[in-house]
């Protein structure tokens, strides 16, 4: 081969190279233009922790683990950090080097170790449970609370004792989230400090939720202690004296419960609620007593006919249903009260039929009843009062999450039907509030256009994840 042939062989053999690299730098940028159609340069990706390389990622991890206790950011920023730590933590791999940072750190101080107490309650992850003896031990008070809302995350005994401690001598919305706290723990230690509760504090509000959480957890140790409260001056706290003692199998409770039902002279609203719980520990049993008061007025007669619609009494189940077509409107409310609150499948199918005749009054009606109710197609009633276009079909939206994720099926359909963009995002804001895996595959595959909606869906999935992390639910690895 000549001189000529051979440089124009090597021409070739260049040009195609560089055609090459042309079309896959071509390619890369296509990708990359597309991307940037969906979050253009500039422009922050909520979900960022989700598709940034791994070395991207673990920069970003190792300058927020930084940023927890530095001055450089202000206080209220400090939150928003330790949940991107937290988000970067779905990776197995990060949750190694958040690990590693904890163990080897130089200068752990009060502030340092109180963070990452915080970043260990956002986290449930067996690795992060074994790190949190340091916090339990420290000398500062803020730094042991972090470390027992680790410990109520993560499952560990020691959270009991330190939150206990603490509710004894809190005050305040304080003593409220160390009760709730306190009992979201269960078992009997926690019990035992509910039961201190009831001796040693005099807030109403704390010695009813007391004695609500023993009776549903049917502490029977607390029995004694109960009973002296069934004389308490504040009615409400004798009362619930009472029902915990009939829930945990005591005659005196349930016989104090028939006695107020049966009492004229009685608070009317007493009554109603001694009513209601008689239902619920006698049944069928005490039809008598509900036949009795089912043409009283007020809350004590809508009680006495609830438990009768249960029962499934034919004659009362007729009159509701026909009230609500052509009673008046104070008939029409209660009965679509009833209808809701009775938990029967036929009855929330009846109440669909009548959505679109629905006042704003008998919508706020329903809502309250469904949550009573629990029927097990609510969800399809909700997701037909979101659709209705009537302005009080925005209190759905602000209902939702005191529903749990047996109401979402109900919900997608009606997302999917929805075909105004605002309603459409209110919906997809309202099913983030119950977080769930059925809920994060919802929100993933919902549909809309534009940059508002894709950064609205990308924000969702962020929330959704932060309490998926929070409940454990397993990793994924990100590649």
């Amino acid at each position: 081969m000549d001189l000529k042939s051979i440089l124009l062989y090597v021409a070739v053999i260049l040009l195609s190279g560089g055609l090459a690299v042309f079309v896959f730098n071509q390619s890369e940028r296509s990708t990359e233009a597309k991307n940037a159609e969906v979050i253009p340069a500039g422009v922050d990706d909520p979900i960022w922790y989700r598709h940034a390389s791994l070395g991207a990622r673990r920069a970003q991890l190792k300058k927020r683990l930084a940023l927890m206790t530095s001055r450089a950011i202000a206080p209220e920023m400090t939150g928003p950090t330790k949940d991107e730590v937290a988000l970067l933590c779905r990776d197995e791999r990060l949750v190694d080097d958040v690990v590693d940072a904890f163990r080897s750190h130089p200068n752990m101080t009060p502030a340092l170790l109180s963070a990452f107490m915080e970043i260990f309650a956002r986290v449930k992850h067996p690795k992060f449970a074994r790190l949190l003896e340091q916090g339990f031990k420290s000398r500062e008070y803020d730094v042991r609370l972090n470390a027992a809302d680790a410990g109520l995350v993560q499952g560990d005994a020691r959270a009991v004792s330190e939150i206990g401690e603490a509710l004894l001598t809190a005050s305040g919305m304080q003593a409220q989230r160390l009760l709730h706290s306190l009992i979201a723990c269960g078992g009997g230690e926690a019990m035992d400090y509910l039961e201190g509760v009831i001796l040693q504090r005099s807030e109403p509000e704390l010695i009813l939720e007391a004695i609500h959480a023993m009776a549903k957890a049917g502490y029977t140790n607390a029995i004694p202690t109960i009973r002296e409260k069934t004389r308490d001056s504040d009615k409400r706290i004798a009362v619930a004296a009472s029902m915990a003692l009939a829930m945990m199998g005591q005659q005196d409770g349930y016989q104090n419960l028939l006695h107020m039902v049966n009492d004229g002279n009685e608070d009317a609203l007493v009554r109603s609620e001694c009513v209601q719980f008689l239902y619920s520990v006698a049944g069928s049993r005490r039809r008598d007593v509900y036949e009795k008061l089912r043409n009283e007025p007020g809350t004590l007669g809508f009680e006495a006919r609830l438990a009768l619609l249960k029962l499934r009494d034919p004659e009362v189940l007729e009159e509701t249903k026909r009230l609500l077509v052509d009673g008046n409107p104070h008939q029409k409310i209660e009965s679509i009260g009833l209808l809701g609150a009775s938990g029967n499948a036929e009855d929330v199918s009846f109440l669909m039929q009548h959505v679109d005749e629905m006042s704003a009054v008998m919508v706020a009606s329903c809502l309250s009843s469904l949550k009573r109710g629990r029927a097990r197609n609510a969800g399809d009633l909700l997701g037909a009062l979101a659709l209705c276009r009537t302005p009080q079909s925005a209190q759905v939206y602000n209902a939702i999450h005191e529903f749990d994720a047996g109401v979402l099926p109900g919900l997608e359909q009606a997302l999917s039907r929805e075909t105004d963009p605002t309603r459409r995002n209110l919906l997809l804001r309202a099913i983030a509030n119950i977080p769930s895996i059925e809920s994060l595959r919802i929100i993933e595959s919902a549909q809309g256009e534009g940059l508002d909606f894709e950064l609205l869906r990308r924000s969702l999935i962020r929330k959704v994840d932060l309490s998926l992390l929070k409940q454990g639910v397993p990793f994924q690895e990100e590649k």
